[in-house]
C-alpha cells in the first residue's frame, strides 16, 4: 500500500470527539430521579420473583441493591443509552447515518457551573455532511449557535471566538469537542433531551440498572440473608403437643 492510500484510508476511517448538546445531567433533573425510579422497578420486579419462591422481601431486596449497586456504572450505561438514542434519532432527521458512537460520561467533580456531559465519537464524514448542511442554509443557525455559546459578557471571557469567520476558516477535522457539540446542536431540536429521557426510561431503565449491580456479591448476600431469616425463623417456631 502506497503512503498516499494510507493516508486516505486513514482520513476515511478517522473519527472526531465530540459532546452529545441537549442532555440534561443527572444533577438536579429527571435524569437524577430516573435512577432512582429505576432502581425501585428493578426491586419491585425482583421482590415479586422471591416472593413467589418464599424468599427475600422487598426491603431485603432493596438493602442489598443499596451495598451492590454502582451508581456511576448505572449513569454510564443510561449515557450510553442516551447515546444511542441520540443518533437514531438525529440520523433520522438529517437524512443520513450520523454514527456516534459512546465514549464515556465525564462528571464535573463540584456541579456549581456544569452538569455531566456524554463524550462520543463521530466518522470524519459525519462531521463533514453537517458542515455542508449548515453551509447550504449560508450557517444562520450555527452563527446563532455561536453567538448564544460564546458571546463574552462581564465575568466571562470565552476561550472561543464568538465569530462565525472564525469557526469556518477551521479545517474541520480540527475542530474539537467543544466545537462539533456546537454544530451538532444547530440541528437539534429543543425536545429531544425529553423525548429521549422517555425511550430510555421505557426501554433501558432496567437493563441499565442491571448493568449497574455486581450480581457474585448480590447472591453471595442474599445466600447469607436467606439462611440468617430461615435459622430465625426455624428458632422461633413453638411446638404444642407432639408430633402424630
Amino acid at each position: 500500500m502506497t503512503k498516499n492510500a494510507k493516508n486516505t484510508k486513514n482520513t476515511t476511517n478517522k473519527r472526531l470527539e465530540t459532546f452529545l448538546p441537549s442532555f440534561g445531567g443527572f444533577y438536579q433533573s429527571h435524569w437524577e430521579q430516573l435512577l432512582s425510579d429505576a432502581e425501585e422497578l428493578y426491586t419491585t420486579m425482583h421482590a415479586e420473583t422471591e416472593r413467589a419462591q418464599g424468599g427475600l422481601s422487598r426491603a431485603d431486596i432493596a438493602g442489598i441493591f443499596s451495598e451492590t449497586g454502582n451508581t456511576s456504572r448505572l449513569c454510564t450505561a443510561l449515557a450510553r443509552s442516551f447515546c444511542e438514542h441520540f443518533d437514531e434519532e438525529m440520523s433520522e432527521r438529517l437524512g443520513f447515518r450520523l454514527g456516534l458512537k459512546f465514549v464515556e460520561l465525564k462528571s464535573p467533580s463540584e456541579y456549581n457551573f456544569t452538569t455531566d456531559r456524554i463524550v462520543a465519537t463521530m466518522p470524519l464524514r459525519s462531521a463533514k455532511k453537517l458542515f455542508y448542511a449548515s453551509m447550504s442554509e449560508r450557517h444562520r443557525r450555527l452563527n446563532d449557535e455561536i453567538v448564544d455559546w460564546f458571546t463574552p459578557y462581564p465575568g466571562f471571557v470565552p476561550y472561543y471566538s464568538d465569530y462565525i469567520g472564525d469557526w469556518i476558516a477551521k479545517p474541520i477535522d480540527k475542530w474539537d469537542e467543544n466545537e462539533l457539540c456546537v454544530l451538532l446542536d444547530a440541528f437539534v431540536d429543543t425536545d429531544i433531551d425529553e423525548e429521549i429521557y422517555h425511550a430510555v426510561a421505557e426501554h433501558d431503565a432496567c437493563s441499565a440498572f442491571e448493568e449497574s449491580v455486581d450480581w457474585k456479591r448480590f447472591e453471595e448476600k442474599a445466600a447469607l440473608l436467606r439462611r440468617s431469616k430461615t435459622k430465625a425463623f426455624l428458632e422461633s417456631l413453638e411446638f404444642d403437643g407432639e408430633a402424630s
